[in-house]
């Protein structure tokens, strides 16, 4: 399924980028989909305040088997655990440039153009670094089939299928990905590896190596005391 790997681990530099407003639950960080599903985010459960948020933007494509491989091994399951006090945002473009005829050239061809542009018109329906978004990624990652399966993952997710094909087709989704282009180029000169792991907005070339294989030992080390129990290790 996937003609090659998505490129090499070399040192780069990032800019601030801008975030839009964090989907938050009453002031506080939203408790993980799973939780609210089984019943654990009662009133009075316990929310990370937004400034102990540490914000996690990962650069990705939607057909690359080293963003599968990140998404699904190492940042949902960290996410189960600590999700009260990780930001993840989402930017579906990679190393896919745009063209002069209105569209774009992806590194794993036109299933992935369009893969990436139906990932960035389905996050734009959910509210940014909300739980639905990461359950949203994980789901469609992490099959075999991601174009095959997306309005199954939207549908769980709480977002109309119909609007987000409607969307990837047309030049609001074409907006979505020349948003995500300019974003991902604010990683001068451009993302050597995909996925690219930022922290606070910050590339750290010994953490986007570590990453890849300590996601969660990554996190616990950027975060404020007091951590989670997750990261007493």
């Amino acid at each position: 399924m996937y003609p090659h790997m998505c490129g090499r681990k070399v040192g780069i530099n990032l800019d601030k980028i801008t975030l839009n407003t964090p989907y938050t639950c009453p002031g506080f960080a939203p408790r993980p989909l799973h939780q609210r599903q089984t019943g654990l985010d009662k009133l009075g459960a316990q929310c990370a305040h937004p400034s102990t948020w540490l914000v996690v933007t990962v650069y990705y494509e939607s057909l690359c088997p080293d963003s599968v491989a990140f998404i699904t091994r190492q940042l949902y399951p960290t996410w189960r655990l600590i999700g009260d006090y990780i930001y993840v945002k989402f930017v579906p473009f990679g190393k896919s440039k745009s063209n002069l005829l209105g569209g774009f050239n992806c590194q794993h061809g036109p299933r992935e153009c369009e893969g990436n542009a139906l990932q960035s018109c389905a996050l734009s329906l959910m509210g940014q670094g909300s739980p639905e978004q990461v359950e949203f990624v994980n789901c469609i990652m992490g099959s075999r089939q991601p174009l095959l399966v997306g309005e199954q993952c939207s549908t769980r997710s709480g977002v109309s299928w119909p609007i987000v094909s409607m969307c990837a087709s047309s030049m609001e989704g074409t907006s979505l990905q020349l948003e995500a282009e300019r974003q991902t180029k604010t990683l001068y000169p451009g993302p050597s590896f995909v996925p690219t792991i930022t922290y606070d907005n910050v590339f750290n070339q010994n953490d986007q190596r570590e990453s890849q294989y300590n996601f969660l030992g990554v996190v616990c080390r950027h975060l404020t005391h007091p951590k989670p129990s997750a990261c007493s290790f």
